[in-house]
């Protein structure tokens, strides 16, 4: 499979700048108690991720997580203590908007409540927004077998001549064939991992263990994967504290 890793893609939101949102802060601060007010600038000056529980009580945490200055801090938070941890930890990471960029590749995406269809949220209890971190990497097994069952298809299908059936299916067919062809090439294609394969592996493994260890999750509630059995990734899902992360597991 041939992964694209250029980054072309817009932000959902810009995501405000420090000085920005030390300034709102101010003029919220009738608002806010003295403990909310010591949260939300150690969160601006990125002390810690807003995702953790043990710096905030659950009933504070669902006042502000009603307030506008709230998710703009938290939003600015995700984003650049992700960048930062990244750097200092020797992954080249770099925000820009709302997502964190790595080798041109994007890392971290975060989406924004707004940009969430309502029954979403209702269903999932989600105050905040999305985080999708994509890992890459690599199964010998499962690229093996995924091989064996396109190349299992491809030779159903030649077993099988189209002769008296219906244009229509003959076309289908074709398509179908035409399918299971280019999976397989894309899979030989990569029977080998280039320099680059190996280093966005590399990477982004280091950086999920960085990040999920930052915000404290160790294990997932949910997994899904694409309807067929023989895919090229999964996704492992937290909700955690009005947020929902996700790992998009990408197999080469």
């Amino acid at each position: 499979m041939v992964i694209n890793y250029e980054e072309k893609e817009t932000p959902v939101l810009e995501v405000s700048k420090k000085e920005e949102l030390i300034e709102q802060l101010k003029w919220s601060k009738k608002r806010l108690t003295p403990s909310m007010i010591e949260y939300l600038n150690a969160l601006i000056e990125l002390e810690f991720s807003v995702i953790r529980d043990e710096y905030i009580s659950p009933a504070t945490r669902e006042v502000l997580q009603d307030l506008e200055i709230y998710k703009k801090i938290a939003y600015y938070n995700i984003v650049s203590r992700a960048e930062k941890l990244l750097q200092e930890n020797g992954v080249p990471a770099v925000a820009k908007g709302t997502k964190v960029v790595c080798y041109g590749m994007s890392y971290l995406t975060f989406l924004n409540l707004e940009a969430i269809d309502e029954n979403y949220k209702t269903n999932h209890e989600l105050k905040t927004g999305i985080i999708t971190l994509t890992h890459i990497t690599r199964d010998e097994k499962l690229h093996q077998k995924q091989k064996e069952h396109f190349a299992s298809c491809v030779e159903s299908l030649k077993n099988n001549p189209y002769q008296g059936i219906s244009i229509s299916r003959r076309r289908a067919q074709q398509k179908e064939m035409d399918y299971y062809n280019r999976m397989l090439t894309n899979l030989t294609a990569v029977d080998e991992l280039t320099e680059q394969d190996q280093k966005h592996i590399e990477k982004t493994t280091r950086a999920n263990e960085i990040l999920l260890r930052d915000y404290d999750i160790t294990s997932f509630d949910k997994e899904t994967t694409p309807e067929s059995a023989y895919v090229y990734e999964k996704t492992l899902e937290k909700s955690k504290n009005g947020f929902i992360v996700k790992d998009n597991i990408r197999y080469l």
